[in-house]
């Protein structure tokens, strides 16, 4: 048998700079990565650590399954190409149709199976970080396949997506097709789904559930409109927008309450509704006269404006209502922080990083309506540096 096993090539290389990072990063802030807590930072290094060291496994076990199936069919594999994210197997044999298409299906179906029990894995995981990873490598498994690698054989005519429904078996190729649908149906299900993601957040926050009983005990026992505005502030923080919904609609009569109208208008912005967040904005405007409550809602109103399609200049318009708000709460860097984004987005560049570096350095001494933001200042500097160097 002329066998021929290929692994070191671009892919190689590629994956051998990027493992380095990793490993770099896994060194520096692996306990913050893997303790009870997954940030958004933990988050993207999670993601990117499975493709860096899962999902070559994954492409491994792929190309393994044509190969298996080969042998299985009486053939023969000539090459066998394992490319850390990309491979491919030669076959050699006098196949039936049947025999191809068995062959060719075989690596897809691995992946997929891999992908279903990495699911498992994050069923039964207890870490927070493990659930996460293991959810992330499970979507890239079984979406690699299902989803990207279909789209990828359908636009350039080549691949194991094209070969399987070129097959002349009119009835496997019917199977196929309803199982490949639902399994993507299903993939989208998961990644969009209400469901999912309220037990992803869960997972990934212990205390959030913990939080949610006592709040609900909480109203049981006093159900008052501030009781139901704490419930629905939790509901938003696990982005559950019909569960906050709900509590909204048995506070009717507090709906002066600027922080409901706050709620409600990022519950809207949230799920794309920019017309009806302004709306609700704009009574905070209309019924709340202290400054710091007109400046918060200004800021609020100056980012979801441009996301309202066909208007002429809406970053200016935004702007606009930015430098009322700063107005309005002079020392209080939350209106020149979203000054910043709203520069950056117009391309402003040296006046954002000027803006930023003031920011960075007066960042103790301003008063924060919300604290978080104190920690953006510096990763949005580095990152708008980072980016003016690298046009240089």
């Amino acid at each position: 048998m002329d066998f021929i096993l290929q692994t070191t090539d671009w892919q190689g290389i590629i994956w051998a700079l990027l493992a380095y990072v990793m490993v770099k990063e896994l060194r520096a802030h692996g306990k913050e990565i893997f303790d009870d807590q997954v940030t958004p930072f933990d988050k993207d290094r999670l993601i990117r650590l499975a493709y860096t060291f899962v999902y070559p496994v994954v492409v491994l076990f792929h190309e393994s399954g044509h190969a298996l199936a080969t042998i299985l069919c009486g053939g023969v594999v000539k090459e066998f190409h394992y490319g850390f994210w990309i491979g491919y197997v030669v076959p050699v044999g006098n196949f039936t149709a049947l025999q191809d298409l068995y062959i060719t299906l075989a690596g897809n179906v691995v992946q997929i199976i891999i992908g279903f029990v990495f699911l498992l894995f994050a069923l039964i995981a207890r870490s927070p970080a493990m659930v996460a990873l293991w959810t992330y490598s499970a979507i890239i498994a079984i979406a690699g396949t299902v989803i990207a690698y279909t789209m990828l054989s359908v636009l350039t005519g080549q691949g194991d997506w094209a070969m399987i429904y070129r097959t002349p078996e009119k009835s496997a190729f019917e199977i196929i097709l309803v199982c490949h649908v639902i399994l993507a149906a299903f993939t989208f299900y998961i990644i969009n789904g209400k469901a999912p993601r309220l037990w992803f957040f869960k997972r990934l926050n212990p205390d959030w559930s913990v939080k949610l009983k006592e709040l609900e005990l909480d109203l049981a026992q006093n159900p008052s409109p501030d009781a139901y505005l704490r419930l629905a502030a939790h509901f938003v923080q696990a982005r559950d927008f019909k569960s906050a919904r709900k509590c909204f609609d048995a506070i009717q009569e507090s709906q002066r309450d600027f922080r409901v109208l706050f709620l409600m208008a990022y519950v809207e912005d949230q799920e794309n509704f920019p017309s009806k967040a302004l709306e609700w904005c704009q009574k905070i405007l209309d019924t709340n006269d202290d400054p710091l409550i007109q400046s918060q809602a200004l800021c609020f109103y100056a980012g979801v404006l441009p996301k309202i399609p066909n208007q002429e200049n809406p970053l200016a318009k935004a702007r606009q209502y930015l430098d009322k708000a700063i107005t309005l709460a002079p020392g209080y860097g939350d209106p020149l922080f979203y000054m910043v984004m709203n520069m950056i987005q117009a391309r402003e560049f040296d006046a954002a990083q000027s803006l930023l570096e003031r920011l960075n350095k007066d960042a103790d001494n301003l008063s924060w309506s919300n604290p978080g933001l104190i920690e953006e200042v510096l990763p949005e500097l580095n990152a708008l540096k980072s980016m003016r160097k690298q046009k240089r």
